[in-house]
């Protein structure tokens, strides 16, 4: 099947089906798709292809033999709007879940090449966990005794001080606060119908 349209009857066009039944015999049914004859035999002409319409303020209508291009209702327009709207604020918490479970990167050396994993709330709650147990420590004075473990998602263990362990956990946790910034950025955006580009300004 091609994309192009067909009428039948004076009905609003649509693809062809598959089988259709003859006009002349009413019962048998004939396939359709590159028999340009039984096409025509089952009552199928060829519509003309659709004007272009802003899609926000306007919609396709058919008079029998024409496309008609016809506004929308005050109501209609901010119905779809609001769909628009909804689609794309969706769309903005996947880009921003994509951004969480592409890991974290920390600065420190020890972890060169490596990601910590956060790919839910399971994995937040463990780091949060990580993070008071890390500072209570160096509270402590316990800040450069190296016990402050981490398993990467590439599932290795990493070891480092108690005070680099809290400073890795705080660079997560502005990573994470990034990455909500932004998909409110984008969000206040919808909301006013501004452009903006959701595959831009996210953290690595």
């Amino acid at each position: 099947m091609t994309d192009q349209m067909f009428s039948k009857g004076g009905a609003m066009p649509t693809q062809l089906p598959a089988f259709d039944r003859r006009l002349s015999d009413g019962w048998l049914l004939t396939p359709l798709d590159g028999h340009p004859d039984a096409i025509a035999a089952c009552g199928w002409s060829e519509a003309p292809e659709p004007p272009a319409i802003d899609d926000a303020t306007e919609q396709l209508g058919w008079d029998g033999a024409a496309w008609t291009i016809e506004p929308l209702s005050a109501e209609e327009i901010t119905a779809r709007a609001e769909t628009r709207r909804v689609a794309a604020r969706a769309a903005v918490d996947a880009r921003a879940e994509q951004a969480f479970f592409a890991g974290f990167a920390p600065a420190n050396p020890a972890f060169a090449g490596q990601r910590l994993q956060v790919r839910g709330v399971e994995d937040r709650t463990n780091w949060l966990t990580s993070q008071a147990s890390y500072a209570a420590a160096v509270d402590k004075g316990y800040g450069d005794v190296v016990d402050a473990s981490f398993r990467t998602a590439a599932n290795t263990t990493v070891t480092v001080s108690y005070a680099d362990g809290l400073d890795t956990l705080l660079g997560m946790a502005a990573w994470g606060r990034a990455i909500l910034a932004r998909s409110w950025a984008i969000k206040d955006a919808i909301a006013v119908d501004e452009p903006y580009d959701l595959d831009t300004g996210w953290p690595a």
